[in-house]
């Protein structure tokens, strides 16, 4: 049940109103999530079918009663690259929501669905039609090379931050468009104003009580929207995190990234609950130079407590460290990808009360499951604390951790190197017996700041330099790894 977004934007014109900003984006937020789903459709062997939905428009998106916005008609939809025509030689779809591209009978992908998605958003916006007329003649002119004002221009009370958005969406160019639904998106939920983020793309806000007051999709927006330009050239790895599931992203509602799709059944929610899934490790080679190569190994760390060891968990977190001491035990230059890092440590200001045998070592699980199989990693790289650091442990590869954001930052104070090592109490007793304490640190850097790092190659194998840069691409602090050792400072 539910009204179509024509009849809404309709009977908004007709009580001389517009959509409201926060609703147009939630509407068209949800409309390109059913998009990025139809974009991303694989055939029963794992292969792209390239959907193209090639009729996006008021008329075909449904505002249901429970709020949430489908895509409807999938009937001029095509799994293919090219636009099918009419007997007559037009294209199929509505001449005033297609791409220059398809106007002109081209070939055609995604791409073609934003431009219309941009219409629809420029529409609910400003309140008007942006290419329709009386005349076909002049509503193709209009596709093909119309001016196209920007909405804050027509209503001035629009913030700038949408305008790009929409501009960026009817680029004529197709390669000058968002790349996806899901950039897109991010980008929606970006410009939307902060007071009415829960709004906004249709993201959820956070789970009450919990200490972060944004939305699931700007945890992935801190990092992948500054990031997105390197995703041609780069491999993307997924690490999911803490307050995730089955990879779905932020605070576990949305599904991100997932190298093995094949497993997508094993996340089918079980009485309404998403199953906690151990993804099976798995590394990537990289090419660095003709005689060079590093493997980036990846273990799923999502799971485990912070203070203390979880003996259900042991068993099987230890088989996913023994397959990644596997994969780099036959490689030259290894590299250790993990969310909860293995040494880390977090403010003293989240110390309890007394009396207490509290650290700041965190996630104790990992370093358990881990202990004896990290010799052949030249560093530790992973997340789960808020901030920038690293840690070197003697004896161990140096650990750098970029919390990137989402959530709060930690504290920039009461950072110290505590007097016992990992898998010690306060009182320098092992947390189990059968398990020797690491040694503390001999050195700690701490930065309180989200950022992402950049690695450039050294000369000689374990020689690199990390620039560590915040999300608007400003570096502010250097690390140069000699394998094992890592020593990081502000730029």
């Amino acid at each position: 049940e539910g009204e179509t977004l024509f009849r809404l934007i309709r009977a908004s014109l007709e009580r001389g109103q517009r959509v409201p900003p926060p609703i147009a984006s939630a509407v068209l937020g949800g409309t390109l999530l059913g998009l990025s789903a139809a974009h991303s459709a694989r055939s029963e062997k794992g292969e792209p079918l390239h959907i193209v939905h090639r009729d996006v428009s008021p008329q075909n998106i449904l505002v249901g009663a429970d709020g949430v916005p489908r895509v409807l008609d999938f009937g001029v939809a095509k799994a293919a690259s090219r636009t099918t025509v009419t007997d007559r030689g037009a294209p199929k779809g509505k001449l005033t929501y297609m791409a220059p591209e398809q106007a002109r009978g081209l070939a055609i992908d995604r791409r073609a669905d934003l431009f219309a998605a941009g219409i629809v958003l420029w529409e609910m916006l400003v309140g008007e039609r942006l290419f329709a007329s009386d005349d076909p003649a002049t509503t193709l002119a209009r596709v093909l090379s119309g001016p196209i004002a920007p909405p804050s221009h027509k209503v001035r009370a629009l913030p700038e931050a949408l305008d790009r958005v929409v501009l960026r969406a009817l680029q004529r160019e197709p390669h000058l468009r968002f790349s996806s639904a899901d950039e897109m998106l991010l980008a929606l939920e970006e410009a939307c104003p902060p007071a009415q983020s829960d709004l906004c793309a249709n993201s959820p806000g956070p789970i009450p009580g919990l200490p972060f007051t944004d939305t699931d999709y700007s945890w992935l927006a801190d990092a992948i929207v500054p990031m997105a330009p390197m995703f041609p050239a780069a491999p993307i790895l997924a690490l999911r995190g803490n307050h995730e599931e089955c990879f779905r992203g932020g605070n576990g509602w949305f599904l991100f990234f997932d190298p093995s799709w094949q497993t997508a059944d094993r996340c089918a929610p079980q009485g309404g609950v998403a199953p906690t899934v151990l993804t099976d490790t798995y590394a990537v080679d990289l090419p660095v130079r003709e005689d060079r190569s590093l493997r980036l190994v990846v273990v799923d760390s999502s799971n485990g407590s912070d203070t203390s060891i979880t003996p259900s968990l042991q068993p099987e977190q230890r088989a996913a460290y023994e397959a990644g001491a596997a994969l780099a035990a036959d490689a030259g230059e290894s590299w250790l990808l993990t969310h909860r890092p293995i040494i880390g440590l977090v403010t003293t200001q989240y110390s309890p009360p007394p009396p207490t045998e509290w650290t700041p070592w965190t996630s104790m699980d990992q370093a358990a499951a881990s202990y004896g199989l990290l010799d052949d990693f030249g560093v530790v790289i992973g997340s789960h604390v808020h901030v920038v650091e690293s840690v070197q442990v003697p004896g161990l590869p140096g650990q750098l951790i970029v919390g990137n954001g989402g959530t709060l930052l930690d504290a920039s104070s009461g950072y110290a190197i505590p007097p016992h090592g990992q898998l010690a109490n306060a009182s320098g007793q092992p947390v189990d017996p059968d398990l020797t304490p690491y040694p503390t640190a001999s050195r700690l850097w701490v930065r309180a700041q989200f950022g992402y790092a950049i690695a450039t190659p050294g000369r000689g194998n374990g020689a690199w330099r990390f620039s560590i840069r915040s999300v608007s691409g400003d570096e502010f602090a250097v690390c140069r790894l000699r394998a094992p050792d890592l020593r990081c400072a502000d730029a």
